[in-house]
């Protein structure tokens, strides 16, 4: 095995694959890892968070060509505290956290294992590449939208499971109409914001950076932002984002069940709690999984107004995160009326006008004043 940090040698991996309730897809997940080109290096980590369609049944049967560690939890816990599970028992260097529901291309792990060859805090993604999805899988609970793209009949397979060792007559297959529309969440170029890359339908990381900053925080439960928060952290730790389309899945379609507004809302107020920043508040005016290029936007020029105005900063700071712990409490909307005028009593409104005329006198560069008029249209106050 690799030795973490020596420049030049590919690392040994660990494939972490958290699941619950979606066998089908699971099954299709597995497969497709066993056609890994080349077939060493890697073990896989499977993370049945409690599963009750019988797949722990299935996967005391399966035996595939790789090595393989099944660890079990008898109730659910949620998506963090499953990958968390799966770090704690990861053997190799680097970790790669996959879906269940996503499908392997043959050089993906090959892929990840040569981005951690130089050593270094790198988190490696397969954005913007990874929103690629496919009807696998005919599910009974589908949405009509959902049964309109798979077709209707009863529930079964959809993918011929030889077509994964045939990777490219799968994607001919995989581009057909059981492949359905989506708007991609390209994120070009986060240097802002660089944790919009951190989304585990495929990142990986090197092990003991994952432990540094302590994994997943299992306070997330149900679905979203989890992954993003773990970024944040990651970004902080001083960590090196990347993609490349080779460290990119397929996503298998599945019925969105696990995903209520509630969630994200509740998901959202951790996130806040954990990291009150402007980065962090601003999700509730500006939405990144809506209007990513706006989002960024946003945060270069808060970290511009951090370098030539700190006082301004602070105050687009503090309005951003009563924003967010305004929508986090369920009030408000997600994207305010350029008259929103309320935000928190930490700073009055003398005070954020006497901010405004003071340091506009200075701001010389484009994106600082972009910071300021973002404070403008949050408290409703004018430059004066």
């Amino acid at each position: 095995m690799a030795s973490q940090g020596r420049s030049g040698i590919t690392p040994h991996l660990t494939v972490v694959v958290p699941t619950r309730d979606r066998l089908p897809l699971l099954r299709y997940c597995l497969r497709s890892l066993e056609h890994q080109r080349p077939s060493e290096g890697f073990d896989v980590v499977l993370v049945d968070d409690g599963s009750r369609d019988g797949t722990a049944a299935w996967l005391a049967e399966y035996h595939p060509p790789y090595a393989l560690r099944c660890i079990r939890s008898q109730e659910p816990r949620g998506r963090a505290a499953a990958r968390n599970a799966g770090l704690a028992a990861a053997a190799g260097d680097a970790v790669l956290f996959v879906d269940g529901d996503a499908l392997a291309p043959p050089r993906l792990v090959d892929t990840h294992r040569r981005l951690h060859a130089g050593g270094e805090p790198l988190c490696a993604s397969g954005h913007p590449w990874l929103w690629r999805s496919v009807y696998t899988w005919r599910f009974g609970d589908f949405t009509p939208e959902q049964r309109r793209h798979a077709g209707e009949g009863s529930p079964g397979p959809l993918l011929d499971e030889q077509l994964l060792g045939s990777w490219e007559q799968f994607e001919r297959w995989a581009g057909g109409p059981l492949a359905p529309p989506h708007t991609p969440l390209r994120v070009a170029a986060p240097d802002a914001a660089p944790f919009l890359w951190c989304v585990t339908r495929s990142v990986s990381v090197p092990r003991r950076l994952a432990e540094d900053v302590g994994g997943f925080c299992d306070d997330f439960r149900g679905y979203g932002l989890e992954d993003w928060e773990f970024g944040y952290r990651l970004a902080r730790a001083g960590a090196r984002f990347v993609a490349h389309p080779g460290a990119a899945v397929w996503h298998q379609e599945h019925p969105p069940r696990e995903r209520h507004p509630a969630d994200l809302r509740r998901n959202y107020a951790v996130f806040l709690d954990r990291h009150p920043d402007f980065e962090v508040g601003y999700m509730a005016v500006c939405p990144p999984w809506q209007e990513p290029d706006r989002y960024v936007r946003a945060c270069r020029a808060y970290a511009r107004l951090r370098q030539v105005a700190p006082a301004v900063a602070a105050a687009l700071r503090d309005a951003a995160v009563a924003r967010g712990r305004a929508w986090a409490a369920g009030g408000g909307r997600a994207t305010p009326p350029d008259g929103w005028s309320v935000w928190c009593d930490r700073w009055g409104a003398e005070r954020t006008a006497h901010l405004l005329q003071e340091q506009t006198q200075v701001l010389a560069d484009p994106q600082a004043r972009a910071g300021v008029v973002l404070l403008q249209r949050l408290t409703g106050l004018s430059a004066g």
